[in-house]
């Protein structure tokens, strides 16, 4: 269904990460499943539903979110970032308990969306995120110069 709220339902292609890091990642297309589609890069301390997170995304409708869940089970929150058009890139950076969402048109000049403080485990899984918000289709969206730095 998507990735808000108390529990996400979306797809979720990730490795473990111990400590400090960043994920960068460019979007190359995206099927047009719903306004919220959103397809991006994410920090998650466990796979579960109501897992804590921190997401840089970008949208179906050719904008831009840093979502993130502070506490597990709890709500979401959100920080528009700026319009975009797909291909774009995004980026999260992991300090410690801070997690800062960036995005880019060229992978190479980045705008920060915004930045969170969420305690979570030293060890978390770090990874590609993706949700149709439309659970009677599938989403197909292209990832390309996926980059996981420790």
């Amino acid at each position: 269904g998507d990735i808000w709220e108390n529990a996400d339902g979306f797809q979720y292609a990730c490795t473990p990460l111990d400590g400090d890091g960043q994920i960068v990642a460019r979007v190359t297309s995206m099927q047009y499943t719903d306004p919220w589609a959103k397809a991006g890069v994410m920090f998650r301390e466990k796979i579960s539903p109501g897992s804590k997170h921190a997401l840089m995304a970008v949208t179906a409708t050719g904008g831009s979110a840093f979502q993130w869940r502070t506490a597990e089970n709890n709500s979401s929150g959100n920080t528009d970032g700026p319009a975009c058009q797909i291909p774009y890139w995004a980026k999260l950076v992991r300090s410690g308990d801070t997690f800062i969402g960036y995005v880019s048109a060229d992978g190479e000049n980045w705008r920060r969306v915004d930045s969170v403080t969420i305690p979570m485990e030293k060890k978390i899984y770090v990874g590609l995120a993706l949700s149709a918000h439309n659970n009677s289709v599938l989403n197909s969206t292209l990832f390309d110069n996926v980059s996981v730095t420790p």
